[in-house]
Parts: structure tokens; sequence; C-alpha cells
């Protein structure tokens, strides 16, 4: 990703194949949901590969704040984490400690596979250039994150924020109801807040004509989910053909 806004799709299986093609489709990110979806340590060096081949950004939603689930991710050559119900400053710094090496982090070196298994020619370079890549997102979806989003902003080396309006809504009293005005509001607001700061603004949505209004009034990043999109598709097939 270049610095202009980019197109993502969202994946709940861990298939390379589907990786891969998403890539040839024209995507330029892809939203692994390990938290939600099924997606177990050894596909996904598999799947980075396939990103790799399909020109294809992969991003996974990791289950949990962990150091060591991070460290995984990044050393099968995932290029970004994204962090679940973020409430608090110090969780997006313990996370942003895990993605980054030093001076930026702690994270540990190894001859992993981003590093070309410890060939690499120039270590300095290397270590370098990975914490420049690699991306730390936070999800903010609970009250008190909301509350806290400007200290979570604050932090040096997180590079995105989305909101996470399902989980949102539901911790707020109105669960299935992410349009609940009030649940609406308090995402406005955020948003606001996202677009004015540094930091890049992550939304999920489906509708084209959307997406597209989403990136002029700030969104950096939007995506659609593949089961929606291909929901869409085979609906439109199937009612054309029966028709």
């Amino acid at each position: 990703m270049r610095g202009e806004p980019a197109i993502g799709i969202g994946l709940l299986w861990g298939s390379p194949d589907l990786v891969e093609f998403c890539g040839y489709l024209g995507f330029d990110w892809i939203w692994l949901d390990g938290e939600h979806g099924r997606f177990s340590p050894y596909s996904l060096w598999d799947i980075a590969r396939a990103s790799e081949v399909g020109n294809i950004i992969p991003i996974i939603r990791a289950p949990r704040n962990d150091p060591k689930l991070l460290l995984g991710y990044f050393e099968a050559g995932i290029m970004g984490v994204i962090i679940p119900h973020v409430r608090t400053k110090e969780d997006i710094v313990k996370a942003v400690q895990a993605a980054k090496y030093p001076p930026l982090g702690r994270r540990s070196s190894g001859a992993i596979r981003p590093a070309k298994y410890g060939l690499f020619d120039h270590q300095k370079d290397y270590f370098r250039e990975a914490n420049e890549e690699t991306m730390v997102v936070a999800m903010v979806e609970d009250p008190d994150g909301m509350e806290n989003l400007a200290e979570i902003l604050s932090v040096e080396g997180l590079d995105a924020v989305v909101i996470g309006y399902s989980d949102l809504s539901m911790s707020m009293g109105h669960p299935g109801e992410p349009d609940h005005p009030d649940v609406k509001k308090i995402g406005k607001k955020a948003r606001d807040m996202i677009v004015a700061s540094e930091k890049w603004l992550q939304e999920t949505i489906q509708d084209p004509h959307n997406a597209k209004k989403a990136i002029e009034t700030g969104a950096n990043l939007v995506r659609c989910s593949f089961t929606s999109l291909l929901k869409g598709a085979a609906q439109e097939y199937l009612e054309k053909t029966r028709g």
C-alpha cells in the first residue's frame, strides 16, 4: 500500500488459493479473520506465500493481544495485525512492542522466513524495512475504548483504527443493531477523531457506492467480505437465470 486509499476483502477460511485468487482479482489487501475464522499457524505460512504471488497484502485479526501469537504471524510473513477490543493506550502499546523491532519495539530477531531464514544480506536494512512495512491496527469496539480513543491515537507505531460497530452495539445494549442511532452517534464522533489524526481509518462497507463515499470522506482502508461479495453475485446469477 503506497499511501493512497487501499481496497481490501475479508476472508474467514485459511485457503492460500483464495488469497492468491483475491490478489489476481485486483484487491490491494486481505483481512484474515483469525478471531472468528479458520486459520492455523501452519496455514499462514502458505497464505503469506500465496499473497506474495498474488501481490496482495495479508493482515490478520488476532483472537487476542498476545505477543507470542503476534510474533508467529509476523515470522510467517503476515504484514499486519488487527488487535481486537482495544480499550486503553496500554493495550496498543503492548501490540506495537510485539510488532516492531528495537528501537520502536521489543520484537525478537531470528532466522525467519521474511528475513530469508537468516540469509538476508543486510540484516540492518531488513529490520528497518520490517518496522516501516509492518502494520498495527487497533479495533475499538467497546464504550471504554471510545472514551480512551484520543490516548489510543497518540501511540507511536499505531497505523490505523477500525471501529467495531457490531460488538459496540452489543456492549451498548443494542445487540444486532449496529445502525442504532446511539451507536452511530458515538461511532461518528470516533470516526471524526480518527480522520483528523495522523492515523488511517479502516471501514468495512459492502456496497461499492458507500465504500467510495467513505474514501471521499476520509477512509484510507475499506473492505468488503468475501461471503457478501459471493452472496450478491450468486443471488444475481440465480435470479437472472431462473427468471
